[in-house]
């Protein structure tokens, strides 16, 4: 008897250990799952609204409702601790057509990459007051956008933002922008007019093509890197044509003598065309050396220029329609420019190109228009301009480095598969010459 209960008084007591000892270990199971799961996600959701919260006390806009219209709160309150909502997760809301009009808290600095991509029903955008980036994609194929007013604190706007909100009405850039992306306003074909801010540093490659009612460009006063001329845009030192706009109502235009590239963005003169067909006549002066391959003219316009000038060539390399005059640019409006003089035949090389002469007769120095070579090797002869006087001075620079070399004597050597320009730039009597020749590597 006495050993039973002995035994019995350590079984009682081993059982209660033992419960004790269970319950602690469920209480510390259930305290370390619940951390690890908030560790884990890191998630709330608040009003129906997915966030992911951050340490720092601030929170992530992770997915939303059913909701027409999209109100984000500036701050959210979980489990006793106040968030900041401070950014939007990547594609927030692609391809809703629920959502109809969104306003964003000043809070939010940056909208990401497609967060409201062919959100085909949003009409109205209030932006964040210190917003300072739009990603590229935000709001691309928002096809019921009707305005977009930017708030002076945005620096940048990214590739294909707005790309196709084609009912976009007003257009306010930020006085603080920088920076445009490729195509970032493409397709806004109801606005009228475009004022540039100052600060502006570089517009994308087509960020205003398409938008065919645009007749003018304006830019704002004290711009280091911009100016506008009569409507069309070009870059601070007028050496560059910009942008042409589309709906520059217009039969003919003469770009002015010491313009010399006509870039990638100058797709107006091809979508004047497609629009209402009103350019028909392009004077192009003799300074011009150089037009981006992604420059189109359209086969119902006329190019103008000089006989074996640069736009001769190109004309004659792209099967466009061309009419020598005799002086590089023509006054518009002037009788000589209603009926262009044509020059003399100009004399004929053995390799078939034209020889270009100055208005005192003097031939112009000239280099080849294309150069093919292969990886690693050189090119037979070096680049020595024609018609060089002998205090000539010649100078050769490579665009792109990384595609061929040149040394200072004009010998190429190719370096990887590519394209790229060779920039020749000559001095002499007194004149400034700049050659481009495109360089293949194959």
């Amino acid at each position: 008897m006495r050993k039973t209960e002995k035994q019995g008084k350590r079984t009682g007591v081993g059982a209660g250990k033992f419960c004790c000892g269970a319950i602690l270990l469920i209480l510390f199971w259930l305290a370390g799952a619940g951390s690890a799961q908030a560790d884990e996600t890191g998630t709330a959701v608040v009003d129906g609204w997915r966030y992911e919260l951050h340490e720092d006390g601030t929170a992530m806009l992770a997915e939303i409702g059913q909701e027409s219209e999209v109100i984000i709160p500036e701050r959210i309150r979980y489990e006793n601790r106040s968030y900041e909502v401070t950014e939007l997760k990547k594609e927030l809301c692609f391809g809703n057509k629920r959502i109809e009009k969104v306003e964003f808290p000043d809070s939010i600095l940056r909208l990401p990459n497609d967060a409201f991509y062919q959100c085909r029903n949003l009409r109205q955008v209030r932006f964040p007051g210190k917003l300072k980036r739009i990603g590229a994609r935000c709001f691309y194929q928002c096809f019921s956008l009707e305005e977009i007013l930017l708030p002076d604190s945005v620096e940048e706007v990214g590739k294909d933002a707005f790309n196709l909100c084609i009912d976009v009405r007003r257009l306010h850039l930020s006085r603080a922008l920088r920076s445009i992306g490729a195509e970032a306003f493409q397709g806004s074909s109801w606005i009228t007019e475009l004022e540039l801010p100052a600060r502006l540093e570089t517009i994308g490659n087509n960020a205003f093509r398409y938008c065919f009612n645009l007749s003018r460009y304006y830019v704002e006063s004290g711009s280091l890197y911009f100016t506008a001329v009569d409507g069309v845009l070009f870059n601070r030192d007028r050496t560059e044509l910009v942008a042409y706009p589309a709906g520059k109502e217009e039969e003919e235009y003469q770009i002015p003598n010491g313009v010399r590239v006509i870039s990638d963005t100058s797709m107006g003169f091809q979508d004047s065309i497609e629009s209402n067909g009103v350019l028909k006549r392009l004077y192009v002066p003799n300074s011009v050396n150089e037009i981006s391959d992604r420059v189109l003219f359209g086969q119902s316009v006329v190019l103008y220029g000089r006989n074996g000038s640069y736009i001769h060539r190109y004309a004659t390399e792209h099967g466009l329609s061309f009419t020598a005059v005799s002086v590089g640019h023509i006054p518009i409006g002037s009788a000589a420019s209603a009926v262009p003089r044509e020059e003399p035949e100009a004399e004929r090389q053995p390799d078939g190109e034209a020889v270009a002469r100055d208005r005192d007769g003097e031939e112009e120095p000239a280099v080849p228009a294309k150069i093919v070579l292969k990886k690693g090797k050189k090119n037979r002869k070096k680049i020595t301009p024609e018609h060089l006087e002998k205090d000539a001075a010649v100078t050769f620079r490579i665009r792109n480095k990384k595609i061929a070399t040149v040394s200072g004597k004009g010998m190429i050597t190719g370096k990887k598969k590519g394209k790229t320009k060779l920039i020749v730039r000559v001095r002499q009597n007194g004149e400034n010459y700049r050659l481009v020749v495109k360089i293949i590597v194959k």
